[in-house]
């Protein structure tokens, strides 16, 4: 509560003790009469403000707390402070006797006098078993009507013979007034602790309702203040009927009807409030008949007596009405209580499946949310077969039974589900055809099944049993049958979820077999005295089966490789591996290209398998001479530029590699003059396509760009290449690796730079 308001409510307890502190201290004279109820009810109405203010945050349940006790508090003050000091002598004590001997049993007769009128209106008479159940309910309406009426008339009776003016009685032995004012601190307490319960929905509809309600409570007690009581007095079935009192009545049954606050309580509270209510209204019933009967006598009382007695009928009709508002929402609290559970159960589910993608926790998480959803003895799952991707698991109290149940037994619990499409429900299950199937088990009384299936394919059956008959409704199982198909996406997102991981771990190790092949290209390409080299690899996928390399020899001779693995991915990338580890062995033995080359056609023989085969051009560059002794074994021929523009193309040599271990080879020459070029590539650069025309990119057309840069060096003629056959492809990728080598001779002296 804010600093503010505190202050604010200090003051009003404050100006309302002030108020009521005359009455108490300065005697009592008939003078003074009206003025001291004008008091009464002014400290009344500023305790009321007061208390408003410093109730306003406390929770609902705390409310309902003080309810309680205050109306114990104020019951107990009103017959405390109205059954002493009243046994004056003369006129005025004869007339205290009377009054007195008007107690609250005679409330209760002339209460009940009205009450057979009002329940013959509400009487009914229709016959069965719910129309007796019904005439009750009739019966006691009008029986409780009946005695809220009469309190009425018997009160403004009484108010009437009692008169507004009372004269003190000269023979008290005490003072009740501050006992009485007690009691009317507590019953105005209580009105305000009673706007928070009211003010639940915050509508102006029942804001209006309460300030009404509490506004005819002040009311009627400042007419009795005035001494207008008489004024506002009708005669009604022979009866007065004080107009402020039905005034009280009338806003009473209307705060009555705002019980939006137990729509909020869940059914166990409901069962303990409804018990606090009837305490609560018959305290207050009791408070009103003790202050109409017996109330308090002297100068000014008159208003604390009225205002007691609204106030508590107020209370009291609000308390009725709580009960019977609660006992009308019993039923519906039971099927809240439930539905609380379904929506508990759903968001474990929920929590269950983001939380998880092991199948084995998933089939234990379904088959014991299963068992609360349903409330059933036992559930349990069973895959559909082996490769369903999860375990059966069983859930419940006792021993698991399904070990003893045949595979007949399931087949028909299948064929139900085929013919049904959706999930069945057996309540007399020992009545079916099943139970022939699993005789003198005696274990299930009601079966409920569904289908556990994804995307069309049945993963399995989820199953909820109770061994008592007719323990399910239909509500139930449509529920049972979201749930199976809840828990069957969430199996199929476990299953996607491993295929991804196991995608995951391939790309990873993917990822690793590019790195070492990487590795496996020469990362500095060695550049022989007079000549300069550059060499690049695309593969089209993480792996690729081409394969270039720059081997220096001795004697100043170095071996030029370019090689290309029929296929692509993880496995020509395998068998390129191979084939390197293969040709570095056999140039280390310083044998020539026409004992290597067969020797190294045997050696991929042996290792790639059917149908795999590789093509390779291997030439040995002699810096010193300027000649390069080659051997093409089916590879895309290299294309030779020579100094005064002629264009060769090297093609001695024999089969591809790893198809005939005994093929033969041929070897030949090929002569560098200064300015001789020399690009070696794979069948990837020849063979890509133009988005556009679907034409290859073609022999003629690197020709021709190789020609016209004849003279770059040799890094920069791979990049133009590059350009041109992005260009050329477009956005597509690329089908196949690209590899490609480009070999110059430069002036001699010169040395070449390092790519």
């Amino acid at each position: 509560m804010r600093r503010a308001e505190t202050k604010v409510s200090i003051t009003a307890l404050i100006v309302a003790g002030l108020l009521a502190l005359p009455v108490l201290v300065l005697p009592q004279t008939p003078a003074l009469t009206r003025v001291y109820g004008v008091l009464i009810i002014l400290s009344a109405a500023a305790f009321f403000f007061a208390a408003r203010t410093l109730v306003r945050e406390i929770s609902i349940s705390r409310r309902l707390g003080m309810l309680l006790v205050l109306s114990g508090v104020g019951w107990g003050s009103v017959v405390l402070a109205s059954g002493g000091g009243m046994e004056g002598s003369g006129a005025e004590g004869d007339r205290f006797r009377l009054l007195r001997s008007m107690d609250r049993d005679a409330v209760a007769d002339a209460a009940m006098q009205n009450a057979d009128t009002v329940r013959g209106m509400l009487s009914l008479s229709l016959p069965g078993t719910g129309g007796a159940v019904l005439n009750a309910i009739g019966d006691a309406t009008g029986a409780t009507l009946g005695v809220i009426v009469g309190t009425v008339f018997s009160a403004s009776a009484m108010n009437e013979n009692r008169g507004a003016d009372e004269p003190g009685t000269p023979g008290r032995t005490g003072r009740p007034l501050p006992g009485m004012l007690i009691s009317m601190g507590a019953m105005v307490t209580m009105i305000a602790v009673l706007e928070g319960l009211v003010m639940v929905d915050r509508t102006r509809a029942t804001h209006a309702v309460f300030l009404t309600s509490a506004g005819a409570v002040f009311l009627h007690g400042a007419v009795a203040a005035v001494g207008a009581g008489g004024i506002a007095v009708a005669t009604v079935m022979r009866s007065p009927l004080s107009l402020t009192y039905l005034l009280v009545l009338v806003a009473s049954v209307a705060i009555a009807c705002c019980q939006r606050w137990i729509r909020y309580l869940n059914r166990r509270s409901m069962l303990f409030t409804a018990m606090g209510a009837l305490l609560f209204a018959e305290f207050c019933r009791r408070a009103v008949a003790v202050s109409i009967s017996e109330g308090v006598s002297g100068y000014g009382c008159h208003a604390v007596n009225s205002l007691m007695g609204a106030a508590a009928l107020l209370l009291a009709v609000y308390g009725y009405g709580s009960l019977l508002s609660i006992l009308l929402h019993m039923p519906s609290a039971r099927l809240l209580d439930r539905r609380y559970t379904e929506l508990n159960t759903l968001q474990d589910l929920s929590h269950s499946l983001h939380s998880s993608f092991e199948p084995g926790q998933l089939s234990t998480a379904a088959t014991r949310l299963g068992k609360r959803l349903t409330g059933a003895d036992c559930c349990w799952i069973v895959p559909e077969s082996p490769n369903a991707g999860f375990p059966g698991v069983w859930c419940g109290d006792g021993n698991d039974f399904t070990d003893d149940i045949p595979p007949e037994w399931y087949a028909s619990i299948s064929a139900r589900l085929d013919s049904a499409s959706r999930g069945f429900l057996l309540n007399n299950y020992r009545r079916t055809s099943l139970e022939k199937l699993l005789p003198g088990r005696g274990r299930i009384g009601s079966l409920m099944a569904a289908q556990v299936e994804a995307r069309g394919e049945r993963l399995g059956v989820l199953l909820a049993a109770c061994g008592r008959s007719f323990r399910f409704v239909d509500h139930t199982r449509g529920l049972f049958d979201s749930f199976a198909r809840q828990i069957a996406q969430a199996f199929h997102n476990a299953r996607l979820f491993g295929e991804k991981l196991e995608l995951e771990k391939l790309h990873r190790e993917l990822d690793l077999a590019r790195e070492i092949q990487q590795q496996l290209f020469p990362t500095v390409i060695h550049q022989p005295p007079g000549y300069e080299i550059a060499a690049q690899n695309i593969p089209c996928s993480v792996v690729g089966g081409d394969y270039y390399d720059v081997i220096p020899l001795e004697d100043g001779r170095t071996a030029l490789v370019i090689a290309d693995v029929a296929g692509k991915g993880a496995a020509a990338s395998i068998l390129m591996a191979g084939l390197q580890a293969g040709l570095r062995s056999l140039l280390l033995s310083n044998s020539g290209l026409p004992e290597l080359v067969p020797l190294l056609n045997r050696l991929v023989c042996g290792q790639v398998p059917d149908g795999t085969f590789i093509t390779m051009f291997l030439g040995v560059l002699d810096s010193h001479s300027g000649t390069m002794e080659y051997c093409n074994a089916g590879h895309d021929p290299p294309i030779v530029i020579h100094a005064d523009g002629a264009i060769t193309r090297p093609l001695t040599g024999g089969l591809v590699f790893g198809v005939d271990p005994g093929a033969a080879y041929e070897c030949d020459r090929v002569v560098f003059e200064p300015g001789c070029r020399m690009v070696l590539y794979t069948d990837g650069v020849t063979d890509a396509f133009s988005a556009s025309s679907e034409e290859p990119f073609g022999i003629d057309r690197l020709g021709s760009a190789i020609a016209r840069h004849a003279t770059v060096p040799s890094r920069d003629l791979l990049r133009t290449l590059n350009r041109l056959l992005d260009s050329w492809v477009g956005n597509e990728p690329h089908t196949d690796d690209v590899t490609m080598m480009a070999v110059r001779r430069v002036d001699t002296g010169r040395r070449g730079e390092h790519n």
